[in-house]
């Protein structure tokens, strides 16, 4: 690698060429950071309830029809204090009748581990209509032309329930529609929400391994604009899925473009850039472009609250894109490590014109060496003898093999997953911290500015080891200390706070 920066070194480091390959390729990266956390709107649980039929009710039992459940935070008996958090926003669910009030024969608790019939206080609740239950429709009907009064003539704790066998129906106040309502996520299929989340890190997993495979085998700009345009097709096909099955299929082949496009991106300039420019470029040039597409998200969502209509503002600028195909060179080490020095050669030459300085007449003159290095699949001639020696070739396998690379190998993995579980189990559940998504993604994109800003620094000033050290302390004592603040609502603020603080370490250590 330093033989190959000293034969490029003519160009320098921040020219005209540089300067265009770095904002070129770090504008690939934009709906990266729009589709890998457009989860967070797509996927989201819109308020609902049992759907009823167009029949002939009462206005009386047309209100009366779906079960009110009361929502909580704490809930006190006689024995002790408990805490419950079960639902996404950390409420106990207790269901009674709204007319029969807090007594301890009429509470029915629900999936809890909690005595029942012991007297329950509610702290802080509220009353909502059931999401998964009704009245059995037939009683009810019944019940309405005969002129009765729910809650006057009738009790309706004595009331048999049934699901909600016609469908739900769902609250515009947030979203006009999502994947979830779209296919009926919740209740008895509301396991197939988080499953379509762990549908599309499984392409980013498939995606990671073949990339770099795919990248070596034909080249970094191949592989990034034929990523780009898997990513696209595939994300506007999933506005015409048919069915929730479908979508996971269709989900996971674009999330595989989605990584590779990444990963593509990344090799491809850490190989075209020298010096410094190479450090801005990996340690802050992508990651602020993943920021602002991040940060633009949330401004979108809010005036595009269908999640198609979402899903096609996303990802229509990818077309914008397949002009770059003419101005980014591909990769010269590249092109080196498959014998294409001609052409290797060829785009610095245009390089150095571009930023008006000589090219020598023999970039690399030593080729044989670079070959050796780069393990080149060819054979090359010695200098003294004229047999051929073959060149060695290596896999991602040889870094499991030996001690010392196969114990660094397997504590950076462990390191980077630990990361990545917490980066996006944070970014992906912003809605719980505040009431509003939009404010709360908005606010977790912001504070990656000064994360990667931070990761920077880190980078040049403080040895690696205690960088990394340092994060991982700051990252677990923000999550610990989350856990000790009481879930009470004056006190989310400084929730929020904190979670902000471990979202700010751990996007400095996930760079």
């Amino acid at each position: 690698m330093s033989d190959y920066d000293t034969s490029v070194a003519f160009l320098g480091q921040w020219g005209r060429f540089q300067l265009m390959v770095f904002f070129m390729l770090c504008s690939t990266i934009l709906p990266n950071g729009l589709s890998a956390f457009s989860l967070v709107f797509v996927v989201d649980t819109p308020r609902h309830h049992c759907l009823v039929p167009d029949v002939n009710l009462s206005q009386d039992w047309r209100e009366a029809v779906i079960p009110m459940e009361f929502w909580t935070t704490k809930a006190v008996h006689a024995n002790g204090f408990w805490k419950y958090r079960h639902d996404r926003h950390n409420r106990l669910m207790v269901r009674a009748p709204i007319e029969v009030g807090w007594s301890a024969s009429s509470l029915e608790c629900l999936t809890l581990c909690v005595p029942c019939g012991l007297p329950l206080e509610e702290v802080n609740g509220e009353l909502e209509r059931s999401q998964c239950r009704r009245y059995r429709l037939d009683v009810v009907r019944n019940l309405s032309d005969t002129g009765a009064v729910p809650g006057r003539d009738v009790n309706l704790s004595s009331l048999e329930q049934e699901d909600c066998v016609d469908g739900w129906s769902y609250s515009n106040e947030r979203y006009q529609s999502t994947i979830v309502s779209e296919f009926d996520l919740v209740c008895s299929d509301s396991w197939k929400k988080p499953f379509t989340s762990t549908i599309f890190f499984l392409g980013v997993l498939v995606g990671s391994f073949f990339s770099g495979v795919l990248s070596d085998r034909f080249g970094r700009k191949p592989i990034l604009f034929t990523n780009l345009a898997v990513q696209a097709v595939f994300s506007l096909a999933m506005i015409a899925s048919p069915s929730w099955e479908v979508l996971c299929v269709i989900f996971f082949c674009s999330s595989l473009g989605a990584i590779a496009n990444y990963l593509s991106c990344f090799v491809l300039g850490t190989e075209i850039l020298t010096g410094n420019a190479r450090v801005v470029f990996a340690s802050m040039g992508i990651c602020i472009a993943w920021a602002l597409g991040y940060m633009t998200l949330p401004l979108i969502a809010y005036f595009l609250r269908s999640w198609k209509d979402l899903t096609v503002a996303i990802t229509v600028p990818a077309l914008f894109y397949i002009p770059l195909w003419w101005f980014l060179p591909e990769s010269p080490m590249w092109l080196l490590s498959q014998g294409r020095v001609a052409e290797a050669e060829s785009i610095l030459r245009r390089a150095a014109k571009m930023n008006r300085v000589e090219a020598p007449e023999k970039i690399f003159a030593d080729y044989m060496i670079y070959a050796s290095q780069l393990h080149v699949p060819t054979t090359s001639y010695t200098a003294d003898t004229s047999e051929t020696t073959s060149v060695q070739r290596y896999t991602f396998l040889d870094l499991l093999r030996g001690g010392n690379i196969a114990a660094t190998t397997i504590s950076l993995s462990f390191l980077w997953f630990t990361l990545s579980m917490c980066y996006y189990g944070l970014s992906l559940n912003t809605s719980q911290l505040h009431s509003d998504p939009y404010i709360s993604c908005f606010l977790s994109a912001v504070v990656e500015v000064p994360a990667y800003s931070g990761a920077f620094l880190a980078l040049r000033f403080i040895p690696r080891r205690v960088a990394v050290i340092l994060v991982f302390l700051v990252v677990a004592l923000s999550l610990f200390f989350i856990q000790l603040v009481p879930q009470s609502e004056w006190e989310q603020q400084s929730v929020s706070k904190m979670a902000t603080s471990a979202r700010l370490s751990k996007h400095m250590g996930h760079r």
